[in-house]
């Protein structure tokens, strides 16, 4: 019965609409006097059957009388941008958010904000106004539909920023050893405390721009650049048990430039990617390498909801602290992405890899598994995702005599995605990491701990 209801007062106020309308037409050469709800009905109308002209006769006559009727302030930045006027159109719809004091007028003013925007063909200001009105979404509904808004305008925006950071308190900041001492021919030797794991605070953060192009449906072409930087402050316990150690020495930053695209061979069709990156790391403050990086990519479908990808990378690196530790590295990975019946995402991993250098440190080769499992449903709003990975390591030839060094390195993880407490679209991510490290060598088995706090895009 309420259902019934409600049709029929929208059919009233429909009615009603066309009614006011007609008489609007029919009366063009005589005076109609109308109430301000009933102008806003008309207003509402004639925006819904097209007629933008009038709608935004009407909603300037409204505002002569209230010149911050939100209502009317937003109907007229429809109208002109449904009259191809995008330019007005967003000075109306702004000035029709300074003027909104709930939010629900707020969202609709930022949606129209970034429609007129889209339709001048700035996309990323656009994007920015539709995370403004996924902020101020009145509804769950209202949310969705910027989310989507966002994500169309995403797909046509020629230019993509990505922005990262993260905390990580962590067991074992600078990779330290967890032996105490080791053998070297027979004669036992202490670590030094800088040798051994030390606790402490990682803090990263990362930075990305890339501009594509489309010549076609089947090809994409891009140029990015991309900058990280790892800074890290000791506890205060492994400040005073390795004095001599600055967090300065653990910092590491990389910048690289990359170009690259996709190729399919028809619309639909699993892409063909090729990228070339240069770039080049610091560490401790001093340049640490430059190196160059060639990589290959084929995507299949093997069935529904599954995809095989299989990628092959050439990478060259010229170090800079000693040309000993100069190193080139092949590898090729199979993943398999599965989505399951019930939503859940599974990724299972293979890599091989092969390292050659001058340096026994350096020079190995490795085989790493890994599976991936992310759960499609919210637990307690929250979204959960469970990963780990063994991988083993031959190096080539062994230190101070010994037999070659072999290592296994297990990991595990898990992480905690909070959409629900966003922030202009963006939500934190908690992460819960454990790996050890099993040598031959003790010099090199190592534990650590870490949790890291994060912050990732909801759209």
């Amino acid at each position: 019965m309420r259902r019934a209801g409600a049709m029929r007062h929208l059919a009233g106020a429909g009615a009603l609409a066309t009614g006011l309308m007609a008489g609007i037409a029919g009366w063009a050469g005589e005076k109609v006097t109308l109430t301000p709800a009933e102008m806003h009905a008309a207003t509402a109308h004639a925006l819904t059957v097209g007629d933008h002209q009038m709608a935004l006769r009407l909603a300037e006559a409204l505002l002569v009388r209230d010149p911050q009727d939100g209502q009317a302030l937003a109907a007229r930045a429809r109208a002109l941008r449904n009259l191809g006027r995008p330019d007005e159109a967003r000075a109306a719809a702004r000035t029709a958010w300074a003027q909104a004091d709930t939010d629900a007028e707020r969202y609709a003013a930022a949606l129209l904000t970034a429609q007129a925007l889209s339709s001048m063909g700035r996309h990323t200001s656009a994007q920015f106004w539709l995370r403004r009105a996924g902020q101020n979404a009145p509804t769950p509904a209202a949310r969705a539909r910027a989310a989507r808004d966002f994500r169309y305008v995403r797909s046509r925006n020629p230019w993509s920023a990505h922005l990262g950071f993260g905390v990580t308190p962590s067991s074992n900041v600078n990779g330290g050893s967890s032996a105490d001492r080791i053998n070297i021919g027979g004669l036992p030797f202490v670590l030094s405390p800088s040798a051994r794991a030390l606790s402490g605070t990682e803090i990263t953060g990362e930075a990305e721009l890339r501009y594509r192009l489309r010549p076609s449906e089947t090809l994409q072409l891009h140029v990015e650049g991309h900058m990280e930087a790892r800074a890290y402050r000791l506890s205060d316990g492994a400040r005073a048990r390795a004095p001599g150690l600055q967090n300065g020495d653990l910092a590491w930053q990389a910048a690289e430039v990359a170009v690259g695209g996709y190729w399919a061979a028809s619309p639909g069709a699993g892409p063909f990617g090729a990228e070339l990156t240069f770039g080049k790391s610091y560490y401790g403050g001093d340049p640490l390498a430059d190196y160059a990086r060639l990589d290959l990519s084929k995507r299949f479908a093997l069935a529904p909801g599954t995809i095989l990808r299989l990628s092959g990378a050439l990478e060259e690196q010229w170090r800079h602290d000693a040309t000993i530790n100069d190193a080139t590295v092949t590898g090729g990975t199979a993943e398999i992405i599965r989505r399951r019946e019930n939503g859940d995402m599974v990724n299972l991993s293979l890599e091989l890899s092969d390292t050659t250098s001058d340096s026994a440190t350096i020079a190995h080769e490795a085989a790493a598994f890994g599976v991936d499992y992310q759960l499609a449903k919210p637990v307690l709003g929250a979204r959960l995702s469970l990963s780990a990975a063994y991988e083993h390591r031959d190096y080539d030839r062994g230190l101070f005599g010994a037999a070659p060094r072999t290592d296994d390195r297990i990991s595990l993880g898990a992480s905690v995605f909070l959409p629900e407490v966003s922030y202009y679209g963006f939500a934190p991510e908690v992460g819960l990491q454990a790996q050890r490290v099993n040598s031959n060598q003790p010099l090199y088995r190592s534990e650590e701990l870490g949790l890291t706090l994060g912050f990732r895009s909801t759209f």
